[in-house]
């Protein structure tokens, strides 16, 4: 059952949230200030040693496959050489020496990214792992020819919560093959940017005011339908399928437009598209939790949207208001993409969190641990 009350509860949310998700989620700025502070330049000059890598690629699964994904659309593109993700445990066959493999990891004990630093050696590319300093990740490439570790702290309870400490070093290490990416002042820009996120998203903010419990209250109950626009919409909406799932136990649907429009497009007229009946529209499923879940549409909207993915954002938009499905659009702030990040990554994260404490869910708790999973 849906617990709306608890959200204007802040002693309540901190006694359920024992792992303190929303704790660490609101150190995101502290996370890109001490990644920044605890860079190693030397270790990234061994980088380039050999010359320019022919292409990198990006490797992790959990949150370090979302941090993989940002290095692909968000800064792949401003690079000269091709950038791939790899979210699993095997490399392309052609990655081989001229190759730089960044290998990356919150917890640094999942076994694909272990698997893919020592595959990554054997055929001699040249690797780079980021995680922390004492575990089975770094021990590897500790072992290898000619690895280097660019350590980041010991993780929280909470790991999921900690994409910030990826992406610092994962950018830094990507500026060893092109220009500078994203500056200094940006990086402080962007933390401030985070905390001013985390105080308007904190647990003391009433619902009324905070747009992250108000997402919540909305997408617990539903089938959340989460569509991306442009590089950063479409990694913030597969943040949010992943945080929804991983903290709430909930499903949802995401992709980035145009695609996702194009292949899910028909779930705004299948049998969970809100009803047309008013018994249905007007139903309070706070107090009745029982009916049937509906879809629910949220769009991610980043700000280099090309014509076309504009028109298509706002034809889904214009549907979703059509069919009465209660959507909502969240546009992306700031100049640079690390800026638009930081203005929308928040939200996500958040949401989910007070989704999970509004179900009864405990966000931190990992389902299943003796499979294992995060990264």
């Amino acid at each position: 059952m849906l617990d709306d009350v608890v959200l204007d509860d802040a002693d309540a949310l901190v006694d359920r949230d024992r792992h303190q998700v929303l704790w660490t989620t609101a150190e995101a700025g502290a996370q890109v200030r001490l990644g920044r502070a605890g860079l190693d330049d030397t270790m990234l000059d061994r980088v380039l040693a050999d010359g320019r890598p022919r292409a990198v690629v990006v490797a992790g699964v959990g949150v370090a496959a979302l941090a993989a994904d940002i290095a692909v659309a968000v800064f792949g593109p401003l690079l000269p050489a091709p950038v791939v993700a790899v979210a699993g445990h095997q490399l392309p066959g052609w990655v081989g020496p001229v190759d730089l493999v960044v290998v990356t990891s919150v917890t640094g004990d999942a076994t694909e990214p272990v698997l893919l630093a020592a595959e990554a050696a054997r055929r001699g590319a040249r690797t780079v792992v980021v995680a922390p300093p004492r575990t089975p990740l770094a021990e590897q490439v500790r072992s290898a020819r000619g690895g280097v570790l660019l350590q980041i702290p010991e993780p929280s309870e909470a790991s999921r919560a900690h994409l910030w400490s990826l992406l610092v070093p994962l950018v830094s290490t990507l500026e060893c093959v092109a220009a500078q990416i994203v500056s200094t002042q940006i990086w402080e820009l962007a933390a401030d940017v985070l905390d001013a996120r985390a105080a308007s998203y904190g647990p003391a903010v009433s619902t009324a005011d905070n747009l992250a419990k108000e997402l919540a209250l909305e997408l617990a109950p539903a089938v959340p339908v989460v569509w991306g626009s442009g590089s950063v919409g479409g990694v913030a909406a597969g943040r949010a399928v992943a945080q929804f799932a991983g903290y709430a136990r909930l499903p949802a649907v995401g992709g980035r437009l145009p695609h996702a429009a194009r292949t899910q497009l028909p779930l705004l007229d299948g049998p969970l598209a809100a009803a047309d009946d008013a018994e249905d529209l007007f139903r309070d499923r706070v107090a009745d939790p029982d009916g049937q879940r509906q879809i629910r549409l949220l769009l991610l909207r980043d700000t280099d949207e090309t014509e076309v993915v504009s028109q298509w954002a706002d034809a889904v938009a214009t549907l979703a208001e059509q069919r009465r499905l209660g959507g909502r659009t969240v546009r992306a702030e700031g100049d640079h993409p690390v800026m638009r990040l930081a203005s929308i990554l928040p939200l996500v994260d958040f949401a989910a969190a007070y989704a999970a404490l509004a179900v009864g869910v405990d966000p931190g708790a990992r389902a299943f641990p003796a499979l294992g999973y995060g990264g």
